[in-house]
C-alpha cells in the first residue's frame, strides 16, 4: 500500500511538476490556430510542428512534461486574446490522437497518464473514448491521468466555442460519475471530483444543465460513499481515505452554491440540485457521527472530521437558505471544538433524523435516510 501510494505521488509530481525547457521550436502562427478554414499548407505546418514534439512523449520524464506543455500551449488563448478555432482543434486532434492513443497502454505510468491528459486538453469528441479507457486501467496513476483529462475536457467547454455537443458533454460526465462508486484510490477519487468541479463551472449558455448535473452527481455519488462507510461497508477495504475525499466534495459543493468561480449573473442551481447537495451534507454528518463513535478512530482523524463537519454544516446552511427553509444553527463545529462528542451526536440526530430539517420541507428526505 505504501509503495503504491509513493509511486502514484512520484508519477503525479513528475507529470504536473517542474519541466525542463523544451527544445527550441517555433510555436504555430496565430493565423493558423485561429483559422476557421485551414489550408493544406496550414495542415502541413501542424504536422511538422507535432513531428518535432511527439517523439519526446516516450522520453525522459522532464522531456515528456516539456513536450506536453508545448503541444497544449497551442490550444490556449493566443496573444490576440482569441481562442483556437474549432477547425484548428479538430485538425490538431486528427493528427495528434493517432500518436497519443497507443501510449495510454504504455507500461510506463507517466507516459500513459501524460497521453490521457493531452487527449483531454484537445477537448474534442474523439478524446472521450480514449479517456474512458484510461479510467478502466488497473494503475492508479493512469486512472488519475484520465480523470485529469476529463477535467481539462470540461474546462475547454468554458473557454471559447465548445467542440462537444451537449449530449457528448453529458455522456462524458456520465462516464466520470460512473467511475466514482467503485474507485478505491484516494487520489483518483479526488481527480474525479476535480473533473466534476470543472463541469460545475460550465455556464448554461455553453452547455445547458451540465453545471447542475455535475453538482447533483457529485452530491449523490459521494453521499452514497459516505453512507456506505458509515455503515461499515467501505471500511472493510481499508484503502480509501474517505474523509479527505468527502471534504473535497463538500468544498466543491460550497463553491458551486456560492458561485465563487462563476459570472455573478449565472443563476442559482435548480431546486433538485439544491436538495441533492443538502442530502450530501446530511450524509457527511451521519458519516462523521459514525466515525467519532468507531473504536478504530485515530487521534489525528478527529481534527479532519471537525473540519469536515464545519464544511458540511456550511453547505447545509447555504442550501437551506436558498430553498427558503427555516433558520436553524446547530453549531455542530463548535461542539466538536469544545470536545463535546455526546452533544454533537445528539445535535446531528436532531438535524438529520426523523422530523429534523433534512427530513422535512424543503428537503423532504425519508426519516431513515441518514439515521438508520
Amino acid at each position: 500500500m505504501i509503495l503504491r501510494s509513493t509511486a502514484l505521488g512520484l508519477a503525479l509530481a513528475t507529470c504536473f511538476g517542474f519541466a525542463a525547457p523544451a527544445r527550441a521550436q517555433r510555436d504555430l502562427e496565430p493565423s493558423i490556430i485561429e483559422s476557421g478554414a485551414l489550408s493544406d499548407a496550414d495542415k502541413t505546418e501542424i504536422r511538422q510542428f507535432l513531428t518535432g514534439l511527439t517523439p519526446e512523449l516516450t522520453g525522459e520524464p522532464v522531456r515528456i512534461k516539456a513536450s506536453r506543455e508545448r503541444i497544449v500551449r497551442q490550444l490556449r488563448a493566443q496573444g490576440t486574446g482569441s481562442q483556437p478555432s474549432i477547425a484548428f482543434r479538430l485538425e490538431y486532434a486528427r493528427q495528434l490522437l493517432p500518436v497519443v492513443e497507443p501510449l495510454i497502454v504504455n507500461e510506463g505510468d507517466l507516459i500513459a497518464a501524460n497521453a490521457l491528459i493531452i487527449a483531454g486538453e484537445l477537448g474534442v469528441p474523439a478524446a472521450s473514448p480514449i479517456l474512458e479507457r484510461g479510467l478502466a486501467d488497473k494503475r492508479p496513476p493512469v486512472r488519475y491521468g484520465a480523470a485529469f483529462g476529463y477535467k481539462r475536457l470540461f474546462e475547454r467547454l468554458i473557454q471559447g466555442s465548445p467542440a462537444l455537443t451537449s449530449k457528448q458533454a453529458t455522456d462524458a460526465l456520465g462516464t466520470v460519475v460512473g467511475a466514482i462508486p467503485g474507485e478505491i484510490d484516494t487520489k483518483v477519487i479526488e481527480g474525479l471530483l476535480r473533473a466534476l468541479e470543472a463541469g460545475a463551472k460550465v455556464p448554461a449558455e455553453q452547455v445547458k444543465d451540465l453545471r447542475s448535473s455535475s453538482v447533483s452527481a457529485l452530491a449523490t455519488t459521494m453521499g452514497a460513499r459516505a453512507a456506505a462507510d458509515a455503515g461499515g461497508g467501505e471500511r472493510a477495504n481499508n484503502k480509501l481515505d474517505l474523509s479527505r475525499a468527502l471534504l473535497r466534495a463538500s468544498q466543491i459543493a460550497h463553491d458551486a452554491l456560492t458561485r465563487v468561480h462563476m459570472d455573478k449573473n449565472e443563476p442559482q442551481l435548480p431546486t433538485q440540485s439544491l436538495v441533492d447537495v443538502g442530502g450530501l451534507s446530511g450524509d457527511i454528518l451521519a458519516y462523521v457521527r459514525a466515525r467519532l463513535a468507531a473504536p478504530d478512530l485515530a487521534s489525528d482523524e478527529r481534527d479532519r472530521l471537525t473540519a469536515l463537519t464545519k464544511s458540511a454544516e456550511s453547505v447545509y446552511h447555504f442550501t437551506n437558505e436558498a430553498l427558503g427553509g427555516p433558520l436553524r444553527d446547530p453549531a455542530l463545529g463548535s461542539l466538536l471544538d469544545a470536545g463535546d462528542t455526546t452533544g454533537f451526536s445528539k445535535a446531528v440526530v436532531d438535524l438529520i433524523g426523523p422530523s429534523g430539517p433534512l427530513t422535512t420541507a424543503p428537503f423532504g428526505y425519508a426519516d431513515d435516510r441518514f439515521v438508520r
